[in-house]
């Protein structure tokens, strides 16, 4: 992360050292990193709802294909109004789930 801030001036660092009892919340979306110094226990949930549903929806199905590829079947089969809300979003974007198949690479995703 140091690199990337000599290289870009919007990027500002926070260093600190969080005490014992002390809570700190990282906002969704922050690049983080975290050097424990003594046992830790940490609490973390990359957190989506149906509030920010089509932001997250947007950002996994671009970084992690496959993976939103399992999701959006669970969606079908669990929370069918998030998977029609994927779906439109898809269509909206021009955005392809899956690779069409070809003789020579059978695999689908």
């Amino acid at each position: 992360i140091k690199k990337m801030a000599n290289h870009d001036t919007k990027i500002k660092i926070l260093e600190f050292v969080q005490n014992p009892g002390e809570t700190v919340f990282i906002p969704g979306g922050w690049w983080h990193a975290v050097l424990n110094l003594d046992d830790t226990i940490a609490v973390t949930q990359n957190f989506c709802s149906r509030r920010n549903f089509l932001k997250v929806w947007r950002s996994s199905r671009k970084s992690r294909k496959k993976m939103s590829v399992k999701w959006l079947k669970k969606l079908k089969k669990y929370y069918l109004e998030l998977a029609e809300m994927a779906e439109n979003a898809n269509m909206e974007d021009g955005f392809e789930m899956y690779q069409r198949k070809n003789k020579k690479n059978k695999k689908n995703c």
